[in-house]
């Protein structure tokens, strides 16, 4: 009997992946990233495709990453397919509630709303970068 890597990209909980009949050191595709990194932009179609053009970069600076973007429908749709991305969430109750369970390295709320900012709220993350809310006036601030 072996342990099941929890950490590796493709473990869901259930066995096997899908990907191999091993879920343990042994597994040809065992990835475990090193940074998890959420991506908070909600709304405008065409702004959440144009932010995409971020993940290049990212993957470059975080090659062993798990990268989250969390989003309103219908802008989901345009990021399923992403190679970039590992996991779409929107801004729906239950994905809220999914999220809060996730630990991130570092989040980037490119979103200037207080949507957004109520979103990145609801993380548990080391490191904000792009905006945040203020909570004492409402304003939305440089993070």
């Amino acid at each position: 009997m072996y342990m099941a890597e929890i950490h590796c990209r493709h473990f869901n909980g259930y066995k096997p992946c899908g990907k191999s009949d091993q879920c343990n050191y042994n597994c040809p595709h065992l990835s475990i990233p090193q940074k998890r990194i959420a991506i908070v932009h909600l709304a405008a179609l065409g702004a959440v495709l144009r932010a995409t053009s971020i993940l290049p970069a990212l993957k470059r600076k975080y090659p062993s990453s798990h990268i989250t973007w969390i989003t309103q429908a219908p802008a989901h749709k345009l990021l399923e397919n992403n190679s970039f991305i590992d996991a779409v969430y929107k801004t729906e109750q239950e994905d809220i509630l999914s999220l809060q369970n996730l630990d991130f390295d570092a989040v980037y709320c490119i979103d200037k709303s207080l949507v957004a900012g109520g979103v990145v709220k609801n993380l548990n993350f080391k490191q904000l970068y792009g905006f945040k809310v203020d909570a004492r006036s409402g304003s939305i601030l440089p993070a």
